[in-house]
């Protein structure tokens, strides 16, 4: 997915072109909590544990998850978007997605 247009809201300028989402941007929103809270915890996974209400495996998890993804976000390959982009839909679990990708790695091999 591309940005073709910028705005800024108070002067009301645009900007036009072509622009890339940030990496970040591409995971899907609840990885993308899981990232601002772990910067605000300082990467205290037992903060990020409390603040989650979740337990540290599932931090752990999700972690994998995150660094997983953004290891894999690069690549351009059709079937790898399609997994990223129904993760984002909820259509399928973080887990699922992973497996996912990690099938597709190893048939490349």
């Amino acid at each position: 997915m591309q940005v073709s247009v910028l705005s800024c809201p108070g002067c009301e300028s645009q900007l036009h072109g072509s622009f890339s989402l940030p990496v970040l941007a591409r995971l899907p929103k609840e990885l993308q909590e899981v990232v601002m809270v772990f910067l605000r915890c300082r990467g205290n996974i037992k903060e990020v544990e409390r603040e989650l209400g979740i337990s540290y495996p599932t931090v752990s998890k999700k972690l994998d998850a995150i660094n997983y993804l953004l290891g894999a976000m690069p690549a351009v390959d059709a079937n790898r978007s399609m997994i990223l982009r129904r993760l984002e839909a909820g259509e399928i679990a973080v887990a699922d997605a992973i497996a996912q990708l990690k099938s597709l790695d190893t048939t490349r091999r």
